[in-house]
């Protein structure tokens, strides 16, 4: 039998029909409070979580005969959620009261005696069972005999299992049994645990996506080679070290696991370029230097061999200088490369003025974390200094070495920073006099209190057959904001018998610094400077201490001290503003 409707008859019923089913529940709907007591603040979530009647509060179906029915489930939900903290026999006392025109749930627990691991017995077979790091994963199973039974400690260590298995390459590894057994009776459980781990893949053929660069270059940022054991890490390194090269803008390192054939897996490497040219612009201030301007030019790339070219302008009160340099990756394109420079530089302070023209060459290579390099320079250098004008020629080899150890080289909380070199001249061979020098350059920083200390040192020894024609660039000079402050930029030295400051042969000047932050932005240091620049038959210590003021921001940290010169008569006070990393 058929039941016909007109049009607004039905129109009429839908009307009704819409009303009751939103008016009707906001007017029927009961409150409900669920109640637990005797619970630590963990377990309660997670058994309040796991209780159906909690889950429906608010619900518009909820009536009072689905409230009664959720109830009566709710020892048995507890139960459940406690069995994970190792709680398999606990007392529950319930019971569900309406008040006005709600209903208060209400459950008091007592936990009793936990369950405790008995016996824990897991084995691995197959070929890599003996592999370190499935060794270590064994060795540092968290749950030990006499502890309390935690169910997510087991689950994430079996997972831990499986996915260490999975990126050391063991792909076909399975768990054979996995299992807890509990003696509620007994109050104690044994974990059943065994894994087969097949047999291991290894790395198979790499393939790149279309790009400028030769496939050979891409190759040699390679950790690995098709052939050898599959390791994940070593495709997490690849990522980083084409993202460090700062060729790439999209780096995707992808195992094809799908793919696997012959127990080898192989590798898809997506990368897309960075624009290929770099424009860059910065201003700056420092009391030494006063307004300062960088520009520059970057082209990542020349050819497909991976070479790079960057030009470079600066100019302040103080200095100008242009440089130039073109750099072809070595083996390893990410730390090693050869370079050739070329430098013009001028500058004039209050003691001297020097314009020097330089090109060099030099290998770059990085090993256990230091950075080191050997230069072969000519140098030309036309320079006035204490009323004396000379011209300077040099040709000389150097060796450097350096490493920065630190989290963050912005704003460490702790770290340090070496970097020493060696550069050596004789005036028979395209030099106008012979020189040894040595300099090395050190910071350290360490948290004290709720502050950090910062120590500096610099330290500079020189062997000159004629000091008169050694070029200004090479001479020590202290005082600044970077070497003793309450002291102009370069007004410390030996000098001429007009007392006109002509720089040292040696040079010894330390730091030490406490810094604390009143908020994550702003803090303040007191310090305390001390050295000159000298030659060996004097040795004049300068010092001088203050106050500063800092301000933490993204790219470094502008630091703005007021120092006092107090080893000199009339203890002058001077300003200093730097702005930069720590490291």
């Amino acid at each position: 039998m058929f039941i016909r409707f007109s049009t607004a008859a039905a129109r009429l019923w839908c009307a009704v029909w819409c009303v009751l089913a939103f008016a009707l529940p906001a007017f029927a709907q009961p409150q409900v409070e669920v109640q637990l007591q005797g619970l630590p603040r963990a377990m309660e979530e997670a058994v309040r979580n796991r209780l159906s009647l909690q889950r429906e509060i608010g619900h518009p179906l909820l009536s009072t005969y689905r409230i009664q029915q959720l109830h009566r489930r709710g020892e048995g939900e507890i139960r459940e959620g406690l069995r994970p903290f190792g709680y398999y026999a606990p007392t529950i006392e319930s019971s569900l009261e309406q008040r006005g025109e709600g209903w208060v749930a209400h459950y008091r627990v007592a936990l009793g005696p936990p369950v405790r691991i008995g016996a824990v017995d897991i084995q691995l077979v197959g070929p890599g069972a003996d592999h370190p790091r499935l060794r270590e994963w064994r060795r540092d199973f968290p749950l030990k005999p006499g502890d309390v039974l935690y169910h997510p400690s087991y689950e994430q260590a079996k997972g831990a299992l499986l996915q260490t298995a999975r990126d050391l390459g063991y792909l076909e590894g399975e768990l054979a049994a996995h299992r807890i057994e509990v003696n509620v009776s007994e109050g104690s459980a044994d974990i059943v645990l065994r894994y087969a781990t097949g047999p291991r893949y290894q790395f198979g053929e790499v393939s790149f996506s279309e790009l400028p660069l030769r496939e050979s270059f891409l190759g040699r940022f390679l950790a690995f080679q098709p052939g050898l054991p599959f390791e994940a890490d070593k495709l997490f390194e690849l990522q980083r070290a084409y993202v460090d090269s700062d060729y790439f803008s999209r780096v995707d390192v992808i195992p094809q696991f799908e793919q696997a054939a012959n127990e080898r897996i192989p590798i898809q490497v997506d990368l897309e370029m960075r624009p290929q040219t770099r424009y860059t612009l910065g201003l700056g201030y420092g009391t030494d230097t006063g307004p300062r301007a960088t520009a520059g030019v970057e082209r990542r790339w020349i050819n497909s061999r991976g070479h790079r070219f960057n030009a470079e302008g600066r100019i302040s009160d103080l200095q100008r200088s242009l440089s130039a340099t073109y750099r072809v990756p070595l083996t390893q394109p990410t730390t090693d490369s050869l370079a050739t420079t070329a430098v013009w530089e001028e500058e004039e302070t209050a003691t001297s003025f020097r314009e020097t023209n330089t090109v060099g060459v030099s290998i770059t290579h990085l090993r256990l974390g230091w950075e080191r390099s050997v230069a072969l320079n000519y140098q030309e250098e036309r320079f006035d200094v204490g009323g004396t004008s000379d011209r300077s020629t040099l040709l000389y080899p150097s060796v450097g070495l350096q490493r920065i150890d630190a989290a963050d080289r912005i704003f460490p909380r702790q770290g340090w920073r070496l970097a020493t070199s060696v550069k050596a001249a004789t005036a028979t061979l395209f030099s106008s006099t012979s020189l040894m020098q040595w300099t090395a350059r050190g910071k350290y920083i360490t948290p004290v209190g709720d502050g950090r200390l910062l120590t500096r040192l610099d330290v500079g020894l020189s062997e000159v057959s004629s000091f008169d024609e050694l070029p200004v660039s090479l001479r020590f000079f202290a005082g600044g904001d970077y070497s003793v402050r309450g002291f102009a930029y370069q007004s410390l030295g030996p000098t001429n018998e007009e007392g006109e400051v002509i720089g040292g042969r040696n040079l010894l000047v330390g730091s030490i610094e406490y810094e604390r932050y009143l908020t994550p932005r702003w803090g303040y240091a007191v310090f305390l400077d001390a050295g000159n620049a000298y030659n060996f038959d004097e040795f004049t210590l300068h010092e001088g201490a203050g106050v500063g003021l800092r301000l933490r921001l993204p790219f470094g940290i502008i630091r703005l001290d007021v120092a006092n010169a107090y080893s000199e008569p009339d203890h002058p006070w001077r300003l200093h503003l730097s702005i930069g990393p720590d490291l």
